[in-house]
């Protein structure tokens, strides 16, 4: 078995149980307490995948794209005998920017589902503490 297969489902498993049990996945929230733009993404998913998909949609409305391309990347990994197919450079930079667009008009309108909190933030803690 392909251990990059291994490692990715080992990965989607514990990122699965940790947003299942409410603990924050993303290190960039973690540690800054702002929603980086794949925030909501691996609960967004989980709704998807429950066929909640309202709730999908207001966790992250590119989860209806991301969900079924990474779908397609994980056969591609499960069977490497599939025809080699390559994303168009334009396609990939499209969805890059989609996904900042996205998380820069969540942000601004206040409709992310994971609000700013800084004092959240492991680097606002550290600052704090510094500063006495």
């Amino acid at each position: 078995m392909n251990r990059l297969l291994v490692g990715v489902v080992l990965v989607g498993l514990m990122l699965v149980g940790l947003a299942l049990a409410g603990i924050r996945t993303c290190p960039v929230f973690v540690v800054t307490g702002i929603p980086c733009p794949g925030c909501g993404m691996v609960r967004a998913v989980l709704a998807l995948c429950t066929f909640r998909f309202a709730e999908a949609w207001g966790l992250h409305p590119l989860v209806f794209i991301a969900a079924p391309v990474g779908a397609v990347e994980v056969l591609y990994l499960a069977f490497p005998k599939l025809p080699d197919w390559k994303y168009p450079k334009g396609l990939i930079l499209g969805g890059f920017g989609a996904l900042v667009v996205v998380w820069a008009v969540r942000l601004a309108t206040g409709s992310h589902p994971d609000p700013v909190d800084l004092s959240a933030g492991w680097l606002f803690v550290a600052m704090s503490w510094l500063s006495g």
